[in-house]
């Protein structure tokens, strides 16, 4: 299953980037999944409160508080970061003070009144133990020599496929480049168009969500379709999947995978309505899905 707080360290055109990614359920994010993140770069600190909902304000009021200390009010700037599927982002005004306030705390509660989102509950004791701890308290530090965080190894299962009770199906194949694709697909509890429910992992090593159809189902056109998706019954968060026609049938793909998966990985259902091919609320019971024989593939995806 993946980590509720996630380490990420990478060094690219003689730049560090240190990046803590903290998630916690909590009512009026997308997919009803927050993330707290807190990130060093060139000395300077980025922090930020990602999976906010669409709006069109430039800046919210934040209300947070460390631990039982007093509720401090500001306001943060408003971000789409669309492209890397997190949609809206809060910024605040002084990220590295945000910082020092948060050292020694146990937990970071915080929310946004005016888009309905939170409180949310973040535990701090969680990303003060992470191996390059030394490289968020010392992001200003000149003399410092950013630590590398150096992931344990490891090797993706392959030449492995089968079912996974009655509703599951998974592979993970090894292709031409010596990369392995894992996939896990799952049929609704429909009773209705036959088509699955995918996550996987592809050979760019990036996460997949995907609505795949069979091929004697008639889907004209690779544009954008409507999905809505609710996530353990939660209020309905409607986006646009990219649509591609394939020599064996027809998908659907969400422009946030990453940040989808993560938030199901730690829910219970998932619930699918698209209107255009009259859809409507087909459930998928999702911890199956995540404890197939190539789970590990996909914990490790991207890394």
């Amino acid at each position: 299953m993946f980590a509720d707080v996630q380490v990420h360290t990478i060094f690219w055109n003689e730049r560090e980037f240190s990046t803590v990614l903290n998630f916690s359920r909590a009512g009026g994010f997308r997919y009803g999944m927050g993330t707290f993140a807190i990130q060093c770069v060139d000395r300077e600190y980025n922090l930020w409160l990602a999976m906010l909902p669409s709006t069109s304000l430039s800046e919210v009021q934040v209300r947070w508080q460390v631990d039982g200390g007093d509720i401090q009010a500001e306001s943060w700037e408003i971000a789409h970061v669309y492209e890397v599927g997190s949609g809206f982002d809060a910024t605040p005004p002084n990220p590295a003070a945000l910082y020092r306030q948060l050292q020694g705390g146990e937990q970071f509660t915080i929310e946004v009144p005016q888009l309905n989102v939170g409180p949310a509950h973040f535990d701090l004791e969680a990303m003060w133990s992470t191996p390059v701890l030394e490289n968020f308290d010392r992001c200003e530090d000149s003399e410092h020599e950013p630590i590398e965080f150096e992931r344990p190894e490891y090797e993706p299962v392959f030449d492995l496929e089968g079912q996974h009770g009655e509703a599951i199906e998974y592979s993970a194949v090894e292709v031409r480049n010596g990369s392995v694709v894992t996939t896990v697909g799952q049929a609704p509890v429909y009773d209705g168009i036959p088509f699955q429910f995918e996550i996987g992992c592809n050979t760019s090593g990036a996460v997949t969500a995907l609505l795949m159809f069979p091929a004697d189902w008639e889907i004209s056109g690779t544009g954008a379709v409507e999905v809505s998706l609710s996530v353990d019954d939660t209020s309905q968060a409607t986006e646009q999947w990219h649509g591609l026609t394939l020599a064996d049938g027809f998908q659907l793909r969400s422009e946030s995978s990453f940040a989808l998966v993560q938030a199901l990985a730690r829910s219970q259902t998932l619930v699918v309505s698209v209107p255009e091919l009259e859809i409507w609320n087909a459930r998928f019971d999702l911890p199956p899905i995540f404890s197939t024989p190539v789970q590990q593939n996909l914990n490790h995806c991207g890394y």
